[in-house]
Parts: structure tokens; sequence; C-alpha cells
């Protein structure tokens, strides 16, 4: 059975959540997920109009605090259904990247743009890698 970075922690969660048999629970690790990348997609154009009129610094404070809030609700749902739905919620309101790509292109200078998202992108990697555990080339 293959799990991405996170589908582990869901499926440890599903299990402890109620979910008892091993195809369910590898099924609702699944969908645990993908709902929020599926939610997300339909949400980020409402978000990125947002952004254009509000501002791109406050839509990363709204994905910010919103993946707080949700993240500590998870570690209090009941039950698996909760849990989804406040995967789903958390959907809603994603974008960090997305938002904090923006509002680099639109600080740095032209001539500094690749190098700024270069180093963006390899921080976002580096953060992945931590999380996924790989301590291989921590200081």
């Amino acid at each position: 059975m293959g799990h991405g970075r996170h589908s582990i922690h869901h499926a440890a969660a599903a299990a402890e959540l109620g979910v008892e048999t091993a195809s369910a629970v590898d099924l609702w690790a699944g969908i645990l997920n993908g709902v929020t990348s599926f939610v997300a997609a339909f949400a980020s154009p409402v978000w990125g109009r947002v952004a254009d009129r509000r501002g791109r610094k406050l839509m990363l404070l709204r994905s910010s605090l919103a993946i707080g809030v949700f993240t500590a609700l998870m570690g209090v749902a009941a039950n698996v259904w909760q849990f989804f739905a406040f995967r789903a919620l958390m959907g809603v309101f994603a974008g960090f990247s997305s938002a904090a790509i923006a509002l680099v292109a639109s600080q740095v200078p032209e001539g500094r743009l690749g190098y700024a998202l270069g180093w963006f992108s390899t921080g976002q990697w580096r953060r992945r890698r931590r999380a996924a555990g790989d301590r291989s080339s921590a200081a």
C-alpha cells in the first residue's frame, strides 16, 4: 500500500477514530489525504480574486490562521466524519503557498525574481522533507 507524506498519519487517525477494517482505514486515509486539495481546487480562484482586491498579505494571514485552527480542530475530532469536515474546511481556506509565491513575485525586483522564487521553492521543499522525517541533511 502506498501512502503520501500525510496518508500514514491519516490512516492512524482513521483507525483511532473508529474505522475498524484495514480496507476501510486505507479508503479513509486516501479520502482524508485528498479532500483538502480537492476542495481547494474550487476555492482557490475565489481567494485569488479576494487577494487582488484586498491584498496578498491579508490572504497569507487568512490561510495561516485557518491552517492553525483546522489543524487544532483535527486534533480534537471525535470521529472520522469530523476529521473529514475539518480537512475539507481547511481546503476552503487553503492557498498559503500560492499566496506566498504571489507576494514574493509582487515584492521582488524583476531581475531578482528567479533567484527569490528559487530560494522560496527550496525552503518549501526542505520543509516538506523535514515534515516527512528526512533529517539526513539537518544541521
